[in-house]
């Protein structure tokens, strides 16, 4: 599915599986490439509609960060170690110390790009560096279109008197 685009194809081979704390499973990358430490892994089928409309998004993500895509129909027994039922699956990947975060919600390209925001440190070179200020710019933004659309469906007239019943 991922033949001639940016997206790097995995197979068992390239990943190393870890037992967690909790006694789940989880992974991490035999070669990892120390510049660029951030990076996304996408389980996925190729037989998914899902998978397909992710595509484009994840071959659009790596202008910004890698991301490398395992084949479920291929690695089997990979995905069935991971306990991965659903497609498609997708981890950001911090480091190759620290555990695999899976990504729930959203597939878009911004909501992946926050998601990664959100969970690393500023990288050399700044490139990804948060600003505190746009988050909060954001979330005023947010506040005052719900407290508009609040204002705006409120009723101005005074409830209409009662009828006494005589």
């Amino acid at each position: 599915m991922f033949k001639n685009s940016a997206v790097t194809e995995l197979s068992a081979n390239d990943l190393q599986i870890l037992e967690t704390v909790g006694g789940g499973k989880s992974f991490r990358l035999k070669k990892n490439d120390p510049k660029k430490p951030f990076h996304y892994v996408i389980f996925y089928a190729p037989w998914c509609g899902y998978c397909h409309q992710v595509k484009p998004v994840m071959e659009t993500m790596t202008k910004f960060i890698p991301v490398k895509a395992v084949n479920s129909e291929n690695n089997k027994e990979l995905c069935n170690r991971l306990g991965i039922q659903g497609f498609p699956t997708i981890y950001f990947c911090k480091d190759n110390k620290s555990e695999p975060l899976i990504h729930f919600g959203e597939r878009s390209l911004d909501r992946l790009i926050r998601f990664a925001q959100e969970h690393m440190a500023v990288q050399s070179g700044g490139r990804w560096a948060r600003s505190k200020r746009s988050t909060k710019s954001k979330r005023s933004t947010k506040s005052t279109k719900s407290t508009r659309s609040t204002r705006s469906t409120r009723s101005t007239r005074s409830p209409k008197p009662k009828k006494s019943s005589k």
